[in-house]
């Protein structure tokens, strides 16, 4: 009896070849079930970046319906006539997105900025996060530290993947396109946002070109060693020289999370995502379009041009 019970708890046992093929085959289910978690979770990303240019959409759209015209930058520069102080963050230089924070459910995060009193170091919110500025694609995360031209020395300064489009106008570098006589790109513009578009204040009758085919604000990437090599830009969602890009440059010509400094400045302004294949724009009616990588050149930098009268098709 003794032996045949012996017999019997070894025969319900594993045997080492066994075990390895169980091992295997679970290795195997996983590596088979991984990319289709991983593409889930993007596709969750994805949807919830798109519903943040929406929100954005609906602020930008009840901003319009408020003050009959879009937010405007504030900048400190090139021989401004605002009068805030200069360009850095000791400055009253505030970007568009600040005016949209009582439109966003943040009023009392919009009271302590206060533009049109306080600077933006003196507000004490440069490192506020404000999450609909934020992709969730974007493993740079919510915050950086900030030491370039426009910034007051290492500063942490929460981010924003979402800049308005300039325009295609660009003075620099090798996607030079219709260079600006009057100031310079950064300035004065064909889009919707620049540093001084609050000497032009924008309408929705000035999208003559068409407001479902005008972009007006598009997702960009943070690079951490770009807001600290000197030479910017930075990502802030306060300093209007930090809140705006152009699409002369192709769009995702680098991925900001992990390209070197070595990146020619002019070509740092530029859009892009964390998203495969392209990156979510707002257009001027309100709608999200993902633009794909390979759209066109002269259509992508058409499609930012408020009154180019350009015959855009399909894109």
């Amino acid at each position: 009896m003794q032996t045949n019970y012996s017999m019997s708890q070894r025969s319900r046992g594993f045997t080492l070849i066994e075990l390895l093929v169980v091992i295997a085959i679970i290795a195997i289910l996983i590596a088979l079930l991984l990319p289709a978690v991983q593409q889930a979770r993007e596709a969750a990303r994805r949807s919830q970046c798109k519903n943040n240019l929406k929100q954005l959409g609906l602020a930008v759209q009840n901003y319009h319906d408020n003050f009959k015209a879009f937010p405007i930058s504030l900048y400190g520069g090139y021989g401004d006539t605002a009068n805030v102080g200069g360009y850095t963050q000791t400055s009253r230089s505030w970007g568009w997105p600040v005016r949209l924070l009582p439109y966003m459910d943040q009023d009392p995060l919009y009271k302590k900025c206060s533009p049109g009193n306080t600077t933006i170091v003196a507000s004490g919110q440069m490192a506020t996060i404000v999450v609909a500025f934020l992709c969730p694609s974007d493993p740079a995360g919510s915050q950086e530290i900030e030491n370039h031209s426009y910034a007051t020395g290492s500063v942490n300064c929460a981010v924003t993947n979402y800049k308005g489009v300039m325009g295609s106008d660009w003075d620099w570098g090798v996607y030079t396109n219709n260079v600006v006589t009057t100031g310079d790109a950064f300035t004065n513009n064909n889009g919707l946002f620049y540093a001084l578009d609050y000497r032009d204040y924008k309408k929705m009758a000035t999208m003559r070109d068409g407001t479902s085919s005008t972009l007006i604000i598009g997702e960009t990437v943070c690079n951490k060693q770009f807001a600290v090599d000197g030479t910017g830009p930075g990502n802030n969602w306060q300093n209007s020289a930090s809140v705006c890009a152009t699409t002369a440059v192709p769009l995702n010509r680098f991925h900001g999370a992990s390209t070197s400094a070595s990146t020619p400045w002019d070509q740092r302004w530029s859009f892009g995502s964390s998203h495969p294949g392209g990156a979510h724009f707002l257009m001027g009616d309100g709608t999200v379009r993902f633009i794909n990588n390979t759209i066109a050149r002269q259509t992508y930098r058409d499609l930012s041009s408020i009154n180019g009268r350009e015959v855009i098709g399909e894109f």
